[in-house]
This record gives C-alpha cells, sequence and structure tokens, in this order.
C-alpha cells in the first residue's frame, strides 16, 4: 500500500465515556497505515491512556478535546497529537 498524505481531526467532548469511540478510531487509524496488530494495540492503548489521565486530571473542567492523525507530504510517518482547552480561568475577589 502506498503511504498517502492524511490529516484526520475529530473533536470530542471531555467525557470519559467517549474513550472507546476514541479507540476504536485510532484503531481504524493504526490498520490504514498498515502497522502490525502488536504495534496498533500499543498505539492504541497508550493513546487511550493520555485521554483518560488527562480526562481525570481535569476533573470535569476539561474542554474540548481534539485529536489529529497526519501523515504530511512525502512523510514516512504518521503523527498523532491530543490537544485540548484550558478551562476557563475564574478570578477569585
Amino acid at each position: 500500500m502506498a503511504l498517502d498524505t492524511f490529516r484526520f481531526t475529530m473533536f470530542l467532548p471531555a467525557d470519559a465515556d467517549l474513550l472507546p469511540l476514541l479507540r476504536d478510531v485510532s484503531g481504524h487509524m493504526a490498520r490504514y497505515l498498515g502497522l502490525p496488530d502488536d504495534q496498533a494495540q500499543n498505539a492504541r492503548e497508550m493513546l487511550e491512556r493520555t485521554v483518560a489521565e488527562r480526562l481525570s486530571q481535569a476533573g470535569g473542567n476539561a474542554g474540548p478535546i481534539r485529536v489529529t492523525f497526519e501523515r504530511p507530504l512525502n512523510g514516512s510517518t504518521a503523527t498523532v497529537e491530543v490537544t485540548w482547552d484550558a478551562p476557563p480561568h475564574v478570578a477569585s475577589d
């Protein structure tokens, strides 16, 4: 399979109930990339753990989570970026 250039981004509410969806989508991306089964499973688990840890640290105050899968033009590797909006800061009087 040729290495195609792509960028796929999804936005998820900061909700631990959506972790199975994240795992499914990352599994599809791993298969698209042609990763061997063991590497694909490791990648899915690492991504799920990363997002789960962020959700637990935020204590319900996390903004939407953005997950981007990307392989740049002429790139031989793909990247996964996980970002989220910081919760609004509330100033105390």
